[in-house]
């Protein structure tokens, strides 16, 4: 998806397990999303979404 463009933001399903999603970006990057890009669906790309990209 990201390759066509589309903004791909990796996201916990629940609030207290939101510690796990270094891990879900390392098995996105390991099964083919690409480290720079799943540190930055787990970064930059929601705050982009959130329109708060420059308050973070």
């Amino acid at each position: 998806m990201s390759k066509a463009g589309v903004k791909v933001a990796i996201r916990s399903m629940e609030s207290e397990n939101v510690r796990n999603l270094p891990y879900n970006a390392g098995f996105a990057a390991a099964y083919g999303m690409g480290q720079d890009e799943a540190l930055r669906a787990i970064t930059l790309t929601p705050a982009e979404i959130f329109g708060v990209q420059d308050k973070m």
